[in-house]
């Protein structure tokens, strides 16, 4: 189901039609929330093993696939009555065998290219534990384990929010460049790059002041233990947010110039830099997980780099950077020190407060 999912979301994704995606991920959304949350809660009722509660919730996932896959398996049927029929004997049609061949040459390394946000969760759950466990940090098995469920549990998973919004973008940059391109606007194509970039600065710049700032506060309204460490490590990631967003949307660019190979030269290489990283940074007992978001951050700002010195070399320019990056960096000063003001303020008058009117 997520295979048929995938091949019909990257059809209307080349069709520029984000419309039928939407509502599949609605409906799958939907049916992992309430049939998921149903099947477990009345799994729970009727004293079901623990196994068999997470089976449940397992299979409401499942539902949820299949209910999704239905509705494109029928919006592509009401799509190909619409469209107008490709003759089987055009020369633009090329034969089965080489256009199969064509799409795994694209595919793989798109796909590849396309785990970068993956990438980093792999090296830490590879290195994070043992190297909390080296002599030179000494932490036990289980202490190890709880720093790495507070890093994973609460930074990661704030981390990854930003993202969400960023990938919307990534997924329509793609068509937009790739058609442009192909009727040579080259115009178009500047003018699209511009609006994509300058939108995730907008959107990741203030985000990852947010992380950096308020990262204690969001998490201690959230959970009731581990949130001073992860307050920290997620404060830490606040750096590598822009980055992120940078390397998904920039990765998407250079797919769209056919430049396939290029986001997979860099991912290498912010590879190794984060298994460096995370070898050397976290055995340093001064850091010790901090090293984990630190080696993340550079990971995905030599990534960006490196796609945006390729999207340069390709395009002869980037967008301008003041209006790119500048004023919505100097936005961001200004949120940042209007938050710093705010919180100065709030804590002298609560610090200043009797107790009875804290307790009340």
């Amino acid at each position: 189901m997520v295979a048929v999912l995938a091949v019909f979301r990257g059809y209307y994704q080349g069709r520029s039609n984000m419309v039928p995606t939407a509502v599949s991920q609605v409906i799958e959304s939907l049916g992992k929330l309430f049939i998921g949350l149903g099947l477990a809660y009345y799994a729970v009722q009727h004293n079901f093993s623990d196994q068999a509660v997470a089976a449940m919730t397992v299979l409401g996932v499942t539902i949820g696939e299949v209910a999704a896959a239905v509705y494109m398996l029928i919006q592509g049927a009401i799509t190909h009555r619409s469209s107008s029929a490709v003759h089987a004997l055009d020369d633009s049609v090329r034969p089965a065998g080489q256009l199969a061949k064509t799409l795994l040459s694209l595919s793989i390394p798109i796909t590849i290219s396309s785990a970068v946000m993956s990438l980093t969760d792999l090296i830490d759950v590879a290195l994070i534990s043992t190297r909390l466990q080296s002599p030179a940090v000494g932490m036990t098995a289980r202490e190890a384990m709880s720093t790495y469920g507070i890093y994973t549990g609460q930074a990661i998973n704030f981390f990854n929010l930003p993202q969400t919004l960023i990938t919307a973008l990534a997924v329509s940059v793609l068509p937009t460049i790739a058609s442009a391109r192909a009727a040579g606007n080259h115009a178009k194509v500047s003018k699209t790059l511009g609006t994509t970039l300058r939108m995730t600065v907008i959107i990741t710049l203030p985000a990852g002041a947010g992380f950096i700032m308020l990262a204690g506060p969001i998490l201690r309204m959230l959970y009731s233990q581990g949130t001073e460490l992860g307050g920290v490590l997620m404060g830490l990631l606040g750096f590598a947010v822009p980055a992120a967003a940078l390397v998904a949307v920039t990765n998407s660019t250079l797919q769209a110039f056919g430049r396939i190979d290029l986001p997979l030269v860099s991912m290498f290489a912010g590879a190794v830099v984060k298994m460096l990283g995370d070898y050397f940074l976290i055995g340093n007992p001064a850091l010790n997980i901090m090293g984990a978001p630190i080696s993340t951050a550079l990971c995905y700002w030599l990534i960006a780099v490196i796609n945006l010195f390729h999207i340069r070399r390709l395009t002869g320019s980037l967008p301008p950077i003041g209006k790119t990056v500048c004023r919505p960096l100097a936005a961001t000063i200004g949120m940042s020190a209007a938050i710093f003001i705010v919180q100065r303020v709030l804590n002298g008058a609560l610090s200043a407060a009797p107790a009875p009117c804290l307790t009340s």
